[in-house]
């Protein structure tokens, strides 16, 4: 029959198949991986057409206000906007961000940055808010800070309501995604109260073609805050990197995966300013998934929640936690098992 070919007869296999076949496997080997000399060409050539946006990453800075509008053909959009949390520090009014991840054990749980924490003194000093649906702000505040974690600048606190009856509006919170790995070219999304572009420091949404993660699989090394714009964390956070554009406020706002709308990490930091050949989409692509200089010293960085996972799991950590925090923490990574 045509179009079938039989074991005994492969000289009955056209010449030409066997030469497309090769060609194809050098065409796919020969772009696998782009060369440094062609990333060096989309630099140079970034050089001469720059335009100084420090903060940019990419073609476009593509952080949009989150609107009715927006929430309306997004379900995902509509869904991860009511458990955004503005932290707010009263003594300085510094505004950060930080995740609503429901009700567990009774306890309203929100996770955000150490150094958020950190600014007002453990989070004693923070008012937390959140937009019902209605548009109406819930405020809350520290009840217990559950745990820190400096090397993941991470950190869990159970919040109060001011008024009680408003836990109706609340919603279920996002779901953490700590066991699927990371890797280069996954498409995100992230949703925080950065500063730049926002001086009201509305709610706003990043999800353009450069929005997705550009470190190695499951590589999370130590990183040292490349955020020079702002005074610089001196101690170093196990991260992945991304292309996001965040800036000031963004700290401790969720990384969303895009096909499964869960929280695979927290930002922490970016470099701030930037060089001028990270303005360029094609760079960030040619650089993505390599071992280049630029993927750990000029993007946007997160904690990863797998490596938070497994780092809260070992004995040591669970070790210093009291037991209604180990409850909590068991249940939020969905463990089962015994320490």
């Amino acid at each position: 029959m045509k179009g079938w070919i039989r074991m005994d007869r492969m000289s009955a296999v056209p010449q030409y198949s066997i030469l497309e076949a090769i060609s194809g496997l050098y065409r796919y080997f020969a772009r696998k991986k782009p060369g440094k000399k062609n990333c060096q060409k989309i630099a140079s050539e970034v050089k001469k057409n720059s335009n100084k946006d420090s903060y940019r990453l990419g073609d476009t800075w593509s952080r949009i206000k989150v609107t009715k509008k927006l929430t309306s053909t997004s379900p995902l959009i509509r869904q991860a906007s009511l458990s955004i949390v503005k932290t707010i520090a009263t003594t300085f009014q510094n505004t950060a961000s930080a995740i609503y991840l429901g009700k567990i054990n009774g306890q309203h749980i929100v996770a955000t940055n150490s150094h958020v924490c950190n600014h007002a003194s453990g989070c004693r000093e923070m008012m937390f808010v959140m937009k019902a649906p209605n548009g109406r702000n819930i405020l809350g505040r520290r009840k217990k800070l559950l745990g820190i974690w400096k090397k993941f600048d991470f950190a869990l606190v159970a919040i109060e309501l001011f008024d009680k009856k408003e836990e109706k509006l609340l919603p279920k919170g996002l779901k953490i995604d700590a066991s699927s790995s990371i890797y280069p070219g996954q498409k995100l999304i992230t949703m925080g109260f950065g500063n730049r572009r926002n001086p009201k420091q509305h709610l706003t949404v990043n999800m353009d073609r450069d929005c997705k993660v550009l470190s190695q699989r499951d590589h999370f090394p130590l990183t040292t805050d490349p955020d020079n714009l702002n005074s610089p964390s001196a101690y170093k956070v196990h991260s992945f990197a991304h292309g996001c554009d965040i800036s000031g406020g963004d700290s401790g706002s969720p990384v969303i995966d895009r096909v499964t709308g869960r929280v695979v990490g927290i930002n922490w930091s970016a470099k701030l300013p930037r060089s001028s050949r990270l303005q360029r989409s094609s760079y960030l692509q040619c650089i993505t998934g390599t071992n280049h200089k630029d993927i750990w010293q000029q993007l946007s960085y997160a904690v990863p929640f797998i490596a938070v996972k497994k780092h809260l799991f070992s004995r040591h950590a669970m070790s210093r936690m009291d037991a209604e925090t180990r409850a909590i923490v068991k249940k939020l990574f969905n463990y089962i098992g015994t320490f």
